[in-house]
């Protein structure tokens, strides 16, 4: 067969020049993409590979060249399965190892075997296996963003994939009987190892500028998503002209444009700089600096409105132009709020320092750090020496407030409020003196917490005066005591008086009435008492009674049972909770302790001593007697004692 080698080995050699061209050019513009080294390092085996298969018409160098021709053309193919590989799942991994152990089979026969039929037959199949490996890859991955480069690909190893079949079929069933065909078989094997190696290089070409502008649409569309959900204004413009590539809403909505309305126009089409001036000034400071944070302008809205914007910018590059990416927050109040802030604490000042109290301001750590001169009247020290010391309420609060104090503090600290306190101080040229302390927290521009405020005054004189008033309440709270039991009390036996046991009777008939219990009264009245005043005088009468009272006293043991003066010589015994069987024998011991007394009595007809006459009311829970008629119904038994010959009980 005659073929013009010469013509078409030139033709091969001007495609590959140009090929690894424009193969080297996207390596240099795609630095970081390793998968291209990996695709011209295998084109670069395959051409070799054909150029060795040329020499196999050298007789001397027909083994070798076969030999090398084949395991490059083999290598080639297997380097552009690991390019592929490499670009569409960024790993080299093998988990196959028994088809790595059979294609390395297939490779040595191809390469060592002096069976023509049994080397190109092997040669076919591991051929064949790399192009159905790489299809299978192609297939796996094709999506729509790279549909058109990676069908380039796909085509070229079907053709690729075809031929390796049609070879395989050619070498069992014709090879045999016509061995003559093999070098024209030989000359389209080589012609078809280059196939991927010129369009699959064209269609990798594609593959890679077309993923590479999807993943650049991707990431504008993600610097726009971030650019429209930040809470500031953003813009980004041109560097030299201002021209807007593009703004977020809020930006729009501030400076009272629609989207429409800023496309194409620049900065200073818009007006949104004062003059062109100001832009440049801005500009200045960019180029110099790079980057800039919160730069201050005034910007200006539609309507002309201004307003004062801190921007922080920097300078990107988009498609090999520069753009400036600004955020710009509008601190017009913010500077306004200062603005009055220190307004407001340069009149606290003046007035702090025309102030009658002690004005101060403290950090954090309790350390003065201004102070009117007040300070001087209040606790002795001079604003100088004040604020040389770490902490002046240590050394002039007394110890006895210390741990008050620091309590104050500590929870002033945590709770975030304001407060006061008294506290008693060494002055240090007074002595102890009283001061009153009110603080309010003052915090920064960033709501830290940064010291204290106070107002410091001296209470000293008003301590004095609430500490005689309070020595006069205690005075008369105890004189009130006195008045108050001495109301209740008989002046002359102690006993309870007549006013106490009627509170008494009415309290003990209710607590009767509610427990279902009983309740007796005892009335006792000394037996001509008037003939004994009349013999024996008035003091002796008093002494008489007040003996007979501390009887009765004696005699009624019971925590609760009362003992009362009635009224000149009548007594009255109240006794809670008691029936009538146990008030008559306390009636008895009564009537026998007071005439085992001995109290002489000349003039009574009944005795030669002092004797009483004794009327008993026992009440129980269905009692139909008013508490008003309790006593009146002992005074009915005392007069019927009285009645029967006096010295005597009786039982109403």
């Amino acid at each position: 067969m005659n073929l013009n080698i010469y013509d078409f080995l030139m033709g091969v050699i001007i495609s590959i020049v140009l090929l690894f061209f424009v193969l080297f050019y996207h390596i240099k513009l795609y630095k970081n993409h390793s998968f291209l080294k990996i695709w011209v390092a295998g084109t670069g085996m395959v051409i070799l590979g054909f150029v060795l298969s040329l020499f196999a018409s050298v007789p001397s160098f027909r083994p070798y060249a076969i030999m090398s021709s084949n395991l490059l053309l083999i290598l080639g193919q297997g380097v552009y399965y690991i390019s592929l590989k490499s670009f569409f799942e960024g790993n080299l991994k093998f988990s196959n190892y028994r088809s790595a152990l059979f294609s390395f089979l297939l490779i040595y026969v191809s390469v060592f075997s002096d069976n023509t039929t049994l080397r190109m037959f092997s040669t076919s199949i591991v051929l064949l296996m790399f192009s159905a490996f790489v299809l299978r890859l192609l297939y796996s991955h094709r999506t729509a963003e790279i549909h058109r480069s990676i069908s380039v690909l796909i085509i070229t190893y079907w053709i690729n994939t075809s031929f390796w079949i049609f070879r395989v079929l050619f070498t069992i069933m014709v090879l045999p009987s016509k061995p003559e065909l093999s070098e024209f078989i030989v000359l389209l094997t080589d012609l078809s190892a280059l196939l991927p190696s010129v369009l699959g290089s064209f269609g990798i070409i594609l593959l890679t500028n077309q993923k590479l502008s999807s993943m650049l649409e991707k990431e504008k569309i993600k610097f726009s998503n971030i650019i429209d959900i930040s809470p500031d204004l953003v813009v980004v413009t041109k560097l030299y002209d201002g021209k807007i590539f593009h703004a977020n809403k809020k930006f729009i909505d501030k400076l009272g444009y629609r989207f429409e309305d800023i496309q194409n126009k620049s900065t200073l089409d818009l007006n949104i700089w004062n003059d062109n001036s100001a832009r440049n000034l801005f500009l200045n400071a960019l180029v110099e600096c790079e980057t800039l944070e919160n730069y201050e302008a005034y910007l200006y809205t539609k309507e002309t409105e201004p307003f004062l914007g801190s921007i922080s910018s920097s300078k990107i590059v988009i498609d090999d132009e520069q753009y400036v990416i600004s955020i710009i927050r509008d601190v017009s109040d913010l500077r306004e709020t200062e603005r009055k802030l220190i307004e407001s604490e340069q009149k606290y000042k003046v007035i702090a320092l025309s102030s009658a109290s002690w004005e101060a301001w403290f950090n954090e750590n309790g350390k003065l750090i201004w102070t009117n001169e007040m300070i001087k009247h209040i606790i002795g020290y001079s604003p100088n020496e004040a604020t040389k010391l770490e902490d002046i309420f240590k050394d002039i609060v007394i110890s006895d407030n210390l741990a008050s104090l620091a309590k104050e503090y500590k929870y002033a600290l945590s709770s975030r409020i304001s407060g006061k306190n008294e506290f008693l101080i060494n002055h240090k040229i007074f002595g102890e003196r009283w001061i009153l302390i009110s603080w309010k927290k003052i915090y920064d521009s960033n709501n830290d917490f940064n010291g204290y405020r106070t107002s410091t005054i001296d209470i000293t004189d008003q301590k004095k005066a609430e500490l005689k008033a309070s020595e006069l309440a205690s005075k008369l709270k105890i004189e009130k005591e006195i008045a108050e039991k001495n109301s209740l009390i008989d002046s002359m036996t102690g006993l309870a008086n007549r006013r106490y046991l009627e509170q008494r009777i009415m309290y003990e008939y209710a607590r009767m009435k509610r427990n279902w219990s009983n309740l007796s009264i005892i009335m006792i009245d000394v037996d001509f008492f008037k003939l004994y005043n009349d013999t024996y005088g008035h003091v002796q009468g008093d002494i008489c009674l007040k003996t007979i009272a501390a009887t009765l006293r004696s005699t009624v043991k019971r925590q609760t049972d009362l003992v009362a003066r009635y009224g000149g010589e009548e007594f009255v015994v109240l006794l809670p909770e008691t029936d009538k069987y146990s008030a008559s024998i306390l009636a008895d011991n009564i009537k026998t302790n007071i005439e085992n007394l001995e109290i002489e009595h000349m003039t009574s007809t009944i005795s030669d001593y002092v004797t009483v006459s004794i009327g008993i009311a026992t009440f129980t829970k269905d009692c139909n007697v008013s508490c008003e008629d309790l006593i009146q119904k002992a005074d009915v038994a005392l007069y019927q004692a009285k009645k029967i010959g006096r010295n005597s009980i009786s039982h109403a």
